[in-house]
């Protein structure tokens, strides 16, 4: 089976605006009402090390770690005394029961093998008390609509000719292997080389389970995302929506989970 676990590559340029961007997303006011100041926080695949930044500056402990070198020593450069340093999240260097928290955003759904071995690893190394709060990509109701319609496959294609002359696409290309790999949830893109799994909430939160997580809260976010995701930049302006999409958004979000990018749940030990 092909292991390749895919990595992204962040824009140096974009760092304040990401760390000043912390202050208003979703995923701070779970960071408020279930961490605890000078807890010991983990960042289980942080990235460029933004939020890591975030959290000191609020008063917290915090460690990240990052298994795109590239991506540790950009935030090593312009952050030299922010702890952040290469790791894997499949085999997390610390010892059990180590951390008071852990935050993972986006990270567990890039493993071809499943995110088992990630959340068994964040699971061991969070205190008996401790509190995690974890977010993947979700399988919803408007992508199953797509899947089963055969828009998905449509929306690949015109993925293709939009990056033809474009740099940074590699994601894209077609994976020899293809064929060989069991993929065991609903992948992204649905052709050429791995990139993510796409969880139903159920599917994810069978995962959590099975990890020895116990679920204390969970809710679908990043409603405008998903429409920004299955639509495309063209249309969906994440920093300035038209009316219409607006009005797009505020009707689909009476239906739960119909177009949700991710799914947030806050976990501690079973």
């Amino acid at each position: 089976m092909d292991k390749h676990t895919p990595t992204f590559n962040w824009d140096a340029k974009k760092f304040y605006n990401l760390l000043t961007a912390c202050e208003t997303s979703i995923i701070t006011t779970y960071i408020y009402k279930y961490f605890q100041k000078n807890d010991l926080i983990l960042e289980a695949g942080c990235g460029i090390g933004q939020y890591v930044k975030f959290l000191e500056n609020k008063g917290y402990k915090a460690i990240g770690i990052e298994i795109n070198k590239k991506s540790v020593e950009i935030c090593n450069s312009l952050e030299p005394n922010l702890n952040v340093l290469y790791g894997d999240v499949e085999n997390i260097n610390f010892s059990n029961e180590y951390f008071d928290g852990i935050l993972s955003l986006g990270v567990v759904e890039h493993f071809i093998d499943g995110p088992s071995k990630p959340l068994q690893e964040m699971q061991r190394v969070l205190k008996p008390d401790g509190i995690a709060i974890i977010t993947v990509p979700c399988f919803n109701y408007l992508r199953i609509i797509k899947k089963y319609t055969g828009l998905a496959y449509f929306d690949y294609y015109l993925r293709i000719f939009y990056h033809l002359f474009k740099k940074g696409s590699e994601w894209l290309y077609k994976n020899k292997n293809e064929k060989k790999i069991n993929y065991k949830y609903n992948r992204w893109p649905i052709k050429g080389d791995f990139f993510e799994y796409r969880f139903t909430k159920q599917e994810f939160e069978r995962e959590l389970t099975k990890a020895g997580f116990k679920i204390v809260e969970k809710v679908p976010i990043d409603h405008l995302g998903g429409l920004y995701h299955e639509f495309g930049g063209i249309f969906v302006n994440l920093n300035n929506p038209n009316l219409f999409i607006k009005g797009i958004n505020k009707l689909f979000l009476k239906i739960p989970f119909f177009h949700n990018h991710q799914y947030l749940c806050v976990v501690t030990k079973e």
